[in-house]
């Protein structure tokens, strides 16, 4: 479930559902913030929201390409 706080003049969104990374993000307008809020929990609950982590970022194709300029 989101989260929004307002941090001085600006609104940061808390993401934490159980299972998946908590996300974060802050907006200028409280407006911005709930539209990213609604969606990313939408991308989350269908999947399609993928951690932003380095590891998960990489294809193969990457690790074929960096194995085949060490050797």
């Amino acid at each position: 479930m989101a989260n929004i706080t307002k941090r001085g003049s600006r609104y940061q969104v808390r993401i934490r559902i159980q299972g998946h990374p908590t996300r974060t993000k802050s907006f200028a307008r409280k407006s911005d913030a709930l539209v990213w809020a609604r969606e990313t929990e939408r991308k989350i609950e269908r999947g399609a929201a993928l951690p932003d982590r380095d590891a998960e970022r990489r294809t193969v194709a990457d690790a074929v390409d960096r194995y085949l300029a060490t050797t």
